[in-house]
């Protein structure tokens, strides 16, 4: 996002529509994140076995997306 851009949105931009341009990115990431585990909590637990439906718990913190620093 363009210095401009920023300064438009948090300055000139109604509170209502800033909250939502900045919230929708993130609750959709989260959303797709939580479809993932899911899946993935799913599959591992077809193979019944409690350890591995462990570690699949306990590495889902690792695999979700970092947002980059600008």
């Amino acid at each position: 996002m363009e210095q401009e851009d920023k300064t438009l949105l948090f300055e000139k931009t109604p509170i209502p529509r800033a909250v939502m341009t900045l919230s929708v990115p993130t609750i959709i990431s989260s959303l797709v994140m939580v479809i993932y585990n899911l899946a993935d909590t799913y599959f591992v637990g077809m193979l019944n076995d409690p350890v591995q439906n462990a570690a699949v718990t306990l590495a889902a913190p690792v695999l979700q997306p970092m947002e980059p620093m600008q």
